[in-house]
């Protein structure tokens, strides 16, 4: 979950910001939760603790700059984002050590640009990315944690299935190229046909079905039921 605070005096930039973020979170599987702020003290004063700041340069009260030195001075890790309607503003943003700024009037790629930065330069243990191509050739920066399961597509045979805890994404390859890109302590192959994610596993029902969060019964091999119970052992207590 990325919690992301949006401060500007502008409802109508506050709304754009928080529009496009949802797209983002809906395209790239992410679940995202916005928090709305009209001045910085208001934002000063929350004590939520966000991932992500978009801060307005110019505010009534006071500015963006003078409210990003506030947060620094009990923050040095959040990440702020300014938004400004004049180019000269990167210079005192980066003051206090701004991530990187956006200029009005902007669009969803600018939002999807600072995002796709943040995602491959977060260094938090809980946000581990991984780059996926679906079957369009769309670039996926997927978060492994939400991803539930792989499965192969019955009637091709270079398809499979991503199942994610936000919808289903159809990948060009195979089972066993995938596999090579993941984690071998988070993800298994049970079964020739899926991958599954321990974080995912409910239970084993009887002998050879694994129940997913999804509800989704996934056959486990006979042959691969010793290791699969080692491994989600190692896994849950990791």
């Amino acid at each position: 979950m990325l919690r992301i605070a949006i401060c500007d005096d502008e409802m109508s930039t506050v709304e754009n910001v928080e529009k496009h973020i949802s797209t983002f979170g809906k395209l790239h599987g992410f679940n995202v939760e916005t928090f709305k702020f009209y001045d910085g003290e208001s934002l000063i004063s929350s004590d939520i603790k966000f991932d992500i700041i978009f801060l307005d340069c110019q505010m009534n009260g006071i500015d963006g700059i003078e409210t990003a030195s506030l947060i620094r001075e009990n923050d040095m890790d959040i990440t702020i984002i300014f938004i400004t309607g004049f180019a000269y503003y990167s210079t005192p943003a980066h003051t206090v050590h701004s991530f990187d700024f956006i200029e009005k009037p902007f669009k969803y790629e600018d939002i999807e640009r600072v995002l796709n930065d943040f995602l491959r330069t977060n260094k938090k243990e809980k946000m581990t990315i991984l780059d996926i191509y679906d079957e369009q050739g769309q670039l996926i920066m997927q978060n492994v944690d939400d991803i539930i399961c792989f499965k192969k597509e019955k009637n091709w045979r270079r398809k499979i299935i991503m199942c994610t805890v936000k919808k289903d994404i159809y990948i060009n390859g195979t089972i066993s190229e995938m596999f090579s890109k993941l984690d071998g302590r988070q993800f298994f192959i049970p079964h020739a046909s899926f991958i599954i994610n321990f974080r995912h596993v409910i239970t084993l029902d009887g002998l050879y079905t694994i129940i997913l969060t999804n509800n989704l019964e996934i056959p486990l091999s006979q042959k691969r039921k010793e290791e699969f119970k080692d491994k989600l052992h190692k896994f849950a207590i990791k």
